[in-house]
C-alpha cells in the first residue's frame, strides 16, 4: 500500500489530475478503520481529490459468501468521508439510490453544476472555464474542450498493481512500474495530465486521449 500512496502523493505534486476509487466489498474491504484512514490520508493530500466508494454484486469467482454493496454501506464511508474533511465523494455503482451523491456540487456554494443518473450525464452547467454558474468560483477538474479521439499520438498508460511485495508482469499493451525512475522517466517522456487511481490500479492519460467522465 505503501508504493500506492507514495504515487497518489507523487503525481499531485506533479500537477497531474487524480480519482481515487474504492470497490466496496462487504466483508472483504469495507473496516471501517482503514476506510477512516484512507479519508484521512486523502484530505492530507488534497481535500478536493474526488473518491469513488463504488458497489460491489457478486459475481464470477466471487459469489459464494459474498453478498451485494447496500446504500448504506457506501452513506457509511460517505460520512467517513465528510468526518475528515473530503469535498467531493461519490457512491456509485447504485444508479437512482443515492440521491444528490451522483452528482457534482461545488463546494463554494452546494449548487449542483453536473447531475447524472449512474454513469449518464443528464446536464452541466459547468464552461470551459471550470467556474460554478452560482457563485463563480472555480471548480476543481480537467476543464476545456478536449480534441475528440486524440491527435494521433499514443496516450501514456501507466498500470501499477500492487499485490503484497509481488508486482505484476506487463498486462495487455500496459506496463508494470513501481514508483521510481522508471516511472518518473514514462510520465516525463510522454506526460499524461490526467490519472485515475483506486487501491491497486492506476491508470494516466493525456487529455486529448482521456476516458469519458474524466472530468469531475
Amino acid at each position: 500500500m505503501e508504493n500506492v500512496t507514495d504515487t497518489i502523493k507523487m503525481l499531485k505534486e506533479r500537477g497531474f489530475w487524480v480519482e481515487i476509487v474504492t470497490l466496496v466489498v462487504p466483508g472483504f474491504s469495507d473496516d471501517a478503520d482503514d476506510l477512516r484512514r484512507m479519508a484521512d490520508f486523502l484530505v492530507s493530500v488534497d481535500p478536493l481529490m474526488p473518491w469513488h466508494m463504488t458497489a460491489f454484486h457478486p459475481d464470477y469467482k466471487m459469489t459464494e459468501g459474498y453478498r451485494r454493496t447496500t446504500v448504506d454501506d457506501l452513506m457509511k464511508i460517505v460520512e467517513y468521508g465528510k468526518a475528515a474533511g473530503l469535498k467531493y465523494m461519490y457512491p456509485g455503482n447504485l444508479p437512482g439510490q443515492v440521491g444528490e451523491w451522483e452528482n457534482t456540487r461545488c463546494h463554494h456554494c452546494n449548487a449542483t453544476v453536473i447531475r447524472r443518473y449512474g454513469f449518464l450525464v443528464q446536464q452541466s452547467r459547468v464552461g470551459v472555464d471550470g467556474k460554478c454558474p452560482d457563485c463563480d468560483n472555480q471548480l476543481p477538474g480537467v476543464w476545456g474542450k478536449s480534441s475528440g479521439h486524440g491527435d494521433g499520438s499514443r496516450s501514456a498508460n501507466a498500470v501499477i498493481r500492487e499485490n503484497l511485495n509481488y508486482h505484476s508482469p506487463a498486462l495487455s499493451s500496459t506496463r508494470s512500474l513501481e514508483p521510481g525512475p522508471a516511472l518518473n522517466n514514462l510520465l516525463t517522456s510522454h506526460p499524461p495530465q490526467t490519472c485515475l487511481m483506486s487501491q491497486r490500479h492506476l491508470r494516466c492519460f493525456r487529455n486529448d486521449d482521456k476516458p469519458p467522465g474524466a472530468n469531475l
